[in-house]
């Protein structure tokens, strides 16, 4: 069963990252792509889009679905990309940075998924 969904938001080919806060339940300090669990009777893409706008203020409704993963911590995330013509970014609490970033220049302490989807997506 998926858990979580997790957005690629993309600007000019780059992609954002936001940086988790030091007392964060699960990767404190990480950087890794919006997302965040699923409700109760919510569809996936609605998961993502709701994530997105609840962590970066990005509204985005037009998700392509890249694929179904699993985290390093065995979650099931089903992983959508949006292309945004916005980079403007209003954190949410649970995040301390955000940055546009190519799999050149992301930060060292990036999260798996999110490496993957740079490397592939924003090279």
């Amino acid at each position: 069963m998926i858990k979580a969904a997790l957005v690629l938001a993309v600007h000019e080919g780059r992609g954002l990252l936001l940086k988790r806060g030091a007392d964060a339940p699960l990767q404190p300090d990480d950087w890794a792509v919006p997302g965040g669990h699923v409700d109760d009777g919510e569809d996936t893409i609605d998961a993502g889009i709701r994530e997105l706008e609840e962590e970066t203020g990005i509204v985005s409704h037009d998700l392509q679905f890249l694929e179904h993963a699993t985290t390093k911590h065995g979650m099931s995330v089903a992983v959508y990309k949006a292309e945004v013509s916005n980079k403007d970014v209003r954190l949410s609490y649970e995040h301390t940075e955000f940055g546009w970033f190519t799999s050149r220049d992301m930060p060292e302490q990036t999260g798996p998924i999110s490496i993957r989807l740079l490397r592939e997506h924003c090279p």
